[in-house]
C-alpha cells in the first residue's frame, strides 16, 4: 500500500472507484482467499468491509499479478465497542453493538482513507483511521475521536501507552465525558438488540418473499459467498426485521470461486456491495434442502450491478433465475452479455461465435408445415423445380407437442399446434433470420451405433404484421419454451417467449390447462370398404370445406373433412397428370412432368383450405371429384389451373366436350406447347363426345310443400302419389301393434326409425332418420315430411315390415336460380314467412329443371297467378339471384334456353327491387365476398 499523508479525493463513481482487475487477465488458478497484507507504518487504503464497530478490512487500490487484492484487518486502537452476537453460537448483540457497526459502515465502506499503525498481532493491526475532512476544512477527520464523541466506543485503557498513544487518549477521554454527559450512544440507555432469524432455520424464505410483496426491501450486505450470492440482513421495520438470508442476483449466475474468474467475480462486487445499505425487490425463491435462496434484483444508486458484472465478463446470464425477471429487464442483461462475448472478456475469452452455414437471413413462401415448430419454405427468387432448393427450419427456442408415428400416439395439443401454424403461415410470405443451427437426429441409430442427423436451422420467423410467429403459438399455449443450458444460442426473441409463456401458463390456456387435453379421432377412409360405406353420404353432401393434408400427385391428394371428421384420399375427376416420382424407391419411374405437376399442386394447394364436390368413387377407395380453390368471384376450379399450367389433360369420361373454360385452357397449353405437350410423343387426349341436346328434361308436377326450411328450401309431396298414403296407414297399423311405448333401439347415424310426434292433438310414430347425436337426445329428420326435431331414447324404437328401406315421402327441393339469407337474418325469417304465406296448403305447379345433389330445383307457380314464387321472392327484396358464372353450370344440367330465358327475367325483377331498396337491398348493393354470400 502507498504512504501518503493526506487521503486523495473520493472517487466520483462508485463502479469505478475502485480499479478493478482487467477482464483481459489471462486464466490463473485464483488463491481461496486474499492475502493478507502487510502494512506499512502509515499510508492510503480503501475500506472494504466493516466487521464489527471498532474493525475494519483495509483493501489495496492495485491488486496482485495473479489478480487477487491484499487485505488487512484493522481494529481502531484505544477503543472498546459493544459485542455483536452470533446466533449460529448461542450468542446475541450487546446493546449499541449494531448501531456502532451501521454508524462506522455508513461513514466508511467504499472511501479511500488515511492509516496509522500503532501495533499488531496475530494478523491483525491496531490504530488510528483518518477520512476525508468535511467541505471547507482542511484537517482529517479522526475516525476514533469521531467514533467516541458519538458514543459508539468506549476509552479502553491502555498499560503502557507511548507518548503520542498519551495524548490521543487524553483526546478520547475528552470526547467520552463529553458523550456520556449528554448520553449519546452506549451511554444513553438501553440500546438496539437485534432479534436474529435464520432462513431455512427459524422461517421459510417464501415466507419473506410474499412478505416483500414487491415492495423494494431495505437490507444490509453481511457476506459475499461469491459474485452472485451475499448474505443479508432485512432493516425494514415488521415480521422479519433482522432476519437473516442468503440472496441470489437475479438473472446472473457468477464462476464459483474455485473456477476461472471466480475470485475475480467475487471481488469485484465486494468492493462495490459489500457492508452496504441497498434496497432490494424480491422475484422468487430456490429452492434447497440446507439453505434456501431469495432471488432478488439489487438496486444500487449508481447503476446495476447484474450489468456491471456481465459487462466486464466475470459472469453469465442465468436462465433460471432470469425468467423470474419481466422480458423488458432481460434486455440489458442480454445486451450487457453480447457486450462482453464480443470482446471475449473474462469467462467468454474462448468464446467463438457460431458460424451458420448457409444462408442467415433468407424471406420466401411457406410451402408446408412438417409439425407445429418446424417448416418447408420456398426462398424467394428460386424456382420451385427441385425439392432440394425448399428451405427446412425450426423456430428458435420452441418446443411444440410431437405428432405421433406408428404406434406412438400424438402428444397432447400437437394437431392443435401443428393446424394454428399452418394457418399462420402456409402459403404466404415470410421472412427467416437464423439465431442458430443443430444436429437434429432421424430415426433410429443403425447397427454400428452410428445415427444420421440433419443439420437444422433454428430462426425466428416472421410473417405479416406478426413479428415471431412461435411467440403466437406460445402465448395461446399451444408450444413451450425450451430452456436452455447457461451461455447456449437461443432465440433473438427469448426473453419475450419467456414473457408470454408465463402468461398463458397464468391464463392456463390449452396444454397449461388442468382439464383433460382434447382427443382428436379421425375416421380414416383410405380403407375401400369403409370409403364405400361413406361415399354415397359425401356425394349427397354437396360441396364440402377441406383441407389438403397431402399431395401424392398433381390431382391425387389426402384431405380431411372437419364437418364429417373424417380424411378420404380424393383425385380430380376432370383431368389426369403424369405419374410423379414414388416414395416406394423400387416403384415405376415417374412419367414425364410427373414430379412438376406434383410441386404445382404443393405449391398451389397443399395444407391449404379448399372445397370438393365428391362424384364417384374408384375400385381402390379413391373418392372422384371437382376442387375448388378460394371463394367468391376468385373461387377457381383447380383442374382449370392444372390445364392452364399444361400439366395435366382432360379425362373426356367425365368431361363434357363443351365446358368452356376446361377446354379452352387445355387448348391454350397445347397450343403453346407447355409442359406435357411440348413432348413429341404427348398422349393425344380422347376425342370429345358430341354436344348432348340440352341437359336434363324438364318435369312439370303438382305438389303440396310439406316442409319450409328457409325462404328456398323446403320439402314437398307430389300430389296424387300413393306413397304418402300408404306410409301413412303403414304407420296408423305401427301404432295399433306398438302404442306409444318405447323400444330398444341401437342408436348412429343415418339409421331409419320410428319416432313420435305430437301435434298437440295427438301423438303418433313418424320415420325419422338419425342426423347426430348428442348424449341422450338425438337429432333427427322425419323423412315422409321434412321436419327435423329432437327426441330421446324413450321416444324411439325400431320400424318393422321393410319400413326402414322404404323411399321417403318427402322429396327435398330448391328454388332454382334464387337464394334466401339463412334463418337467423331478420330477411331470412321474412323470406321464410313469405313463402309460407304463398304456398303453404296450396297445390302448385313445380317445374323442374335439374336434380343437383338429390335435390329437385324447382320454380314454383301458384296456378292463379303468372308470377312464378322464385320471382315474387325476388321482387320483394327476400331473394337474390345467383351469379351468371353459377347459371351458366346450371344451365349445362338443364333446358339451357328455358332457364336462360327465366335467368334474365329474374335478374330484371331483381334490379328492379335494388332501385327500390326493398329487402335485403335497403341499405345498399349486396356484395360478392365471403362474408355476404355466407348469409345466404
Amino acid at each position: 500500500m502507498t504512504e501518503t499523508n493526506a487521503p486523495p479525493a473520493p472517487p466520483a463513481s462508485i463502479m469505478s472507484a475502485v480499479s478493478a482487475p482487467k477482464a483481459s487477465v489471462p486464466k490463473a488458478a485464483a488463491p481461496p482467499r486474499p492475502p493478507m497484507a502487510k502494512l506499512p507504518q502509515t499510508g492510503m487504503a480503501v475500506v472494504k468491509a466493516v466487521v464489527s464497530g471498532d474493525t475494519v478490512v483495509l483493501s489495496n487500490t492495485n491488486p496482485n499479478p495473479n489478480g487477487s487484492i491484499p487485505e488487512a484487518l484493522f481494529t481502531l486502537s484505544s477503543l472498546s465497542t459493544p459485542r455483536l452476537g452470533l446466533p449460529r453460537s448461542g450468542t446475541v448483540d450487546e446493546p449499541h453493538a449494531w448501531s456502532a457497526r451501521m454508524w462506522l459502515a455508513s461513514e466508511l465502506i467504499g472511501k479511500t482513507v488515511k492509516f496509522e499503525c500503532h501495533r499488531s498481532a496475530e494478523s491483525r493491526y491496531y490504530g488510528v483511521l483518518y477520512k476525508q475532512p468535511p467541505q471547507g476544512q482542511d484537517k482529517p477527520v479522526n475516525v476514533n475521536l469521531q467514533c467516541v464523541a458519538l458514543g459508539h466506543a468506549s476509552v479502553k485503557s491502555q498499560k503502557s501507552p507511548s507518548a503520542n498513544e498519551e495524548e490521543f487518549i487524553i483526546e478520547l477521554e475528552a470526547a467520552q465525558a463529553t458523550a456520556k454527559a449528554s448520553m449519546l450512544g452506549v451511554w444513553g440507555g438501553a440500546g438496539i438488540v437485534r432479534k436474529q432469524r435464520q432462513a431455512g432455520e427459524q422461517y421459510n424464505v417464501d415466507e419473506l418473499v410474499a412478505w416483500a410483496g414487491g415492495r423494494q426491501i431495505s437490507v444490509f450486505i453481511e457476506h459475499n459467498f461469491d459474485g452472485t450470492r451475499y448474505r443479508c440482513s432485512v432493516l425494514d421495520e415488521g415480521e422479519f426485521e433482522h432476519a437473516s438470508f442468503t440472496l441470489q442476483l437475479a438473472g446472473v449466475q457468477s464462476p464459483r470461486l474455485d473456477a476461472d474468474f471466480g475470485t475475480h467475480a467475487k471481488q469485484f462486487v465486494d468492493l462495490r456491495l459489500l457492508n452496504r445499505t441497498l434496497k432490494v425487490t424480491f422475484v422468487g425463491s430456490l429452492p434447497s434442502p440446507s439453505n434456501p435462496v431469495a432471488v432478488c434484483v439489487v438496486h444500487h444508486p449508481r447503476g446495476n450491478i447484474g450489468v456491471e458484472l456481465l459487462k466486464t465478463g466475470f459472469a453469465m446470464v442465468s436462465e433460471r433465475t432470469a425468467r423470474m425477471l419481466g422480458p423488458v429487464d432481460v434486455v440489458a442483461y442480454r445486451q450487457a452479455e453480447g457486450l462482453a462475448k464480443t470482446a471475449r472478456s473474462g469467462v467468454w475469452q474462448t468464446y467463438q461465435k457460431p458460424t451458420i452455414s448457409g444462408i442467415a437471413e433468407a424471406t420466401g413462401t411457406v410451402l408446408e408445415v412438417v409439425s407445429g415448430d418446424t417448416l418447408v419454405i420456398l426462398p424467394a427468387g428460386v424456382s420451385y423445380d427441385d425439392e432440394g432448393k425448399l428451405l427446412k427450419v425450426s423456430l428458435a427456442s420452441i418446443r411444440s407437442p410431437r405428432l405421433g408415428g406408428g404406434r406412438k400416439p400424438d402428444e397432447p395439443y400437437s394437431y392443435e399446434c401443428k393446424d394454428r401454424l399452418r394457418q399462420l403461415c402456409v402459403g404466404k410470405q415470410c421472412k427467416v433470420t437464423v439465431d442458430y443451427e443443430r444436429e437434429i437426429p432421424m430415426g433410429p441409430a443403425g447397427p454400428d451405433g452410428t445415427q444420421k442427423k440433419e443439420k437444422r436451422k433454428m430462426a425466428t420467423i416472421s410473417v405479416g404484421k406478426r413479428a415471431c410467429i412461435g411467440e403466437v403459438l406460445v402465448s395461446e399455449g399451444l408450444a413451450a419454451v425450451q430452456r436452455h443450458r447457461d451461455g447456449e444460442e437461443r432465440s433473438s426473441n427469448y426473453d419475450t417467449l419467456c414473457g408470454v409463456e408465463t402468461t398463458a401458463r397464468a391464463a392456463k390456456k390449452n396444454m397449461h390447462s388442468p382439464a383433460d387435453p382434447p382427443m382428436r379421432k379421425v375416421n380414416d377412409l383410405s380403407d375401400p370398404k369403409k370409403a364405400k360405406a361413406y361415399a354415397g353420404f359425401l356425394q349427397r353432401s354437396g360441396v364440402l370445406k377441406a383441407q389438403v393434408e397431402y399431395v401424392f400427385g398433381g390431382t391425387t391428394y389426402k384431405l380431411w373433412i372437419p364437418a364429417e371428421n373424417c380424411t378420404i384420399r380424393f383425385a380430380l375427376s376432370e383431368c389426369r397428370s403424369p405419374q410423379p416420382t414414388p416414395n416406394n424407391p423400387t416403384g415405376r419411374a415417374a412419367e414425364p412432368f410427373g414430379d412438376a405437376a406434383k410441386r404445382f399442386a404443393k405449391m398451389h394447394i397443399g395444407q391449404r383450405n379448399v372445397e370438393v364436390v365428391a362424384e364417384g368413387l374408384t375400385n381402390g377407395g379413391v373418392v372422384t371429384g371437382k376442387m375448388f380453390l378460394g371463394a367468391g368471384a376468385k373461387k377457381e376450379n383447380f383442374a382449370s389451373a392444372l390445364l392452364k399450367e399444361g400439366l395435366s389433360s382432360i379425362d373426356w369420361r367425365d368431361v363434357d366436350s363443351t365446358n368452356a373454360d376446361l377446354v379452352s385452357n387445355m387448348s391454350a397449353a397445347k397450343a403453346s406447347k407447355k409442359n406435357i405437350w411440348s413432348l413429341e410423343n404427348a398422349v393425344a387426349e380422347r376425342e370429345a363426345p358430341v354436344k348432348k341436346e340440352g341437359g336434363q328434361p324438364e318435369e312439370v308436377k303438382t305438389i303440396r310443400i310439406s316442409e319450409i326450411r328457409n325462404g328456398n328450401k323446403f320439402y314437398y309431396h307430389e300430389v296424387g302419389s300413393p306413397s304418402v298414403t300408404k306410409i301413412d296407414e303403414a304407420m296408423k297399423l305401427f301404432k295399433e301393434v306398438n302404442g306409444v311405448s318405447p323400444g330398444p333401439v341401437a342408436f348412429k347415424k343415418n339409421k331409419i326409425l320410428a319416432a313420435l310426434f305430437s301435434d298437440g292433438k295427438s301423438t303418433d310414430w313418424y320415420r325419422a332418420k338419425v342426423l347426430e347425436t348428442s348424449g341422450s337426445s338425438y337429432k333427427v329428420i322425419y323423412i315422409d315430411h321434412g321436419n327435423v326435431g329432437t327426441v330421446t331414447s324413450s321416444q324411439c324404437r325400431n320400424l318393422d315390415n321393410g319400413l326402414e328401406f322404404t323411399p321417403p315421402c318427402a322429396r327435398e327441393a330448391e328454388l332454382a336460380l334464387v337464394r334466401s339469407r339463412e334463418l337467423n337474418y331478420d330477411e331470412g325469417i321474412e323470406a321464410a314467412r313469405t313463402l309460407s304465406s304463398l304456398a303453404w296448403g296450396k297445390e302448385l305447379t313445380a317445374r323442374i329443371h335439374a336434380v343437383e345433389e338429390g335435390k329437385m330445383m324447382v320454380t314454383l307457380y301458384d296456378p292463379v297467378s303468372p308470377v312464378s314464387l322464385n320471382e315474387e321472392l325476388v321482387k320483394r327484396g327476400l331473394a337474390r339471384v345467383i351469379s351468371d358464372r353459377e347459371a351458366m353450370f346450371f344451365g349445362k344440367n338443364s333446358q339451357e334456353e328455358a332457364v336462360k330465358e327465366i335467368f334474365e327475367k329474374l335478374k330484371e325483377t331483381q334490379e328492379g327491387a335494388r332501385k327500390e331498396r326493398r329487402g335485403i337491398w335497403v341499405y345498399g348493393d349486396v356484395g360478392e365476398d365471403d362474408d355476404e354470400r355466407a348469409k345466404y
